[in-house]
């Protein structure tokens, strides 16, 4: 039985990853900013923020993978346990190729996103190779130094580049700035949205059948946003019927803990995958964590019991 990775190197990856390309899953800069290629931004204090979340998800499927199959296969754990953060990065990387229909996914995503604000009348721009990571994933494994760290240089651009009202594109991004970043940065003042707080999608009439709504815990639970959430989903004209376990009772889709232990995150994420799958072969979901974890087990399970999962923004402007 191969000895599974060490969790202190794991974390060393994922530092040397955000050194090397500001980011702990290593993508580099050129693809976080990718999506926004041909799209119209204005000169505002008002931003649109991705977080990176949406774009490192495709690169944190393979990682998850490979962190599975080094708890199977010896080799696997040998190439992350390698001397030398960096070098175990470098190794990584190497081993870790996204998948680039997904890649494309992540773009459209946020596209959809800022093109609904500009349709809501929200001027707004984007910080591009500037935008920094809001150190999120660092917060949720107990490095708090790291996290700290991040917070205050991302404030600090921030304050340089003239922003006073960040609109997020996820849950996760928007707690670490509304509810961490208080307590861990002296002065922050910033204006801080989520999407569904400050925009109404255009009824989509291409939307067909019918879908279960999963909450994301910390959307629902931790932002208390389960009530946008749904007017949301209200505005779009989508039929959605509640799966066991909504709204802040909600279910966990396996996130963010599956590179600390993707097995049981798996294992949760086929539980919660079941759980929709009774109410409906189809699934919204408004986080892309979310949307990879849940993902992935609907697509490996056998066919009778396969869900097909949407996030928010894909169906805002569906077909």
């Amino acid at each position: 039985m191969p000895d599974p990775i060490n969790r202190v190197q794991l974390f060393k990856i994922l530092r040397e990853n955000q050194r090397r390309n500001g980011n702990p899953m290593g993508v580099e800069p050129e693809v976080l900013v990718d999506w926004s290629k041909d799209q119209r931004f204005y000169s505002s204090s008002t931003i649109i923020y991705t977080g990176s979340l949406y774009q490192m998800m495709p690169k944190a499927e393979k990682f998850v993978d490979l962190m599975l199959k080094s708890e199977m296969d010896s080799r696997y754990s040998l190439a992350l346990r390698m001397i030398g953060s960096k070098t175990a990065s470098t190794l990584a990387s190497k081993l870790v190729k996204e998948d680039k229909d997904k890649s494309e996914r992540a773009k459209r995503i946020l596209r959809n996103a800022s093109k609904l604000l500009i349709q809501n009348g929200i001027d707004h721009s984007y910080l591009a190779d500037d935008e920094p990571y809001s150190g999120i994933l660092f917060y949720d494994l107990g490095l708090l130094d790291q996290f700290s760290d991040l917070a205050s240089s991302a404030v600090k651009i921030f304050k340089e580049r003239g922003v006073r009202r960040i609109i997020t594109v996820d849950p996760h991004s928007t707690y670490a700035f509304r509810e961490l970043y208080p307590k861990f940065v002296e002065g922050f003042d910033f204006e801080v949205k989520h999407y569904m707080e400050v925009a109404t999608p255009m009824k989509n009439d291409k939307i067909k059948g019918t879908f279960a709504i999963h909450d994301p815990c910390v959307l629902s639970r931790h932002l208390s946003l389960g009530e946008a959430y749904r007017k949301y989903i209200d505005a779009l004209g989508v039929d959605y019927v509640e799966p066991e376990r909504s709204g802040k009772m909600t279910f966990c889709c396996g996130g963010p803990v599956e590179s600390l232990a993707p097995a049981v995150s798996s294992s949760i994420a086929n539980i919660r995958c079941s759980q929709l799958r009774d109410k409906s072969k189809k699934a919204v979901v408004a986080c892309p964590i979310c949307l990879s974890n849940l993902g992935r087990c609907g697509n490996i399970s056998s066919q009778d019991k396969s869900i097909e999962v949407f996030d928010a923004l894909e169906l805002t402007y569906y077909g």
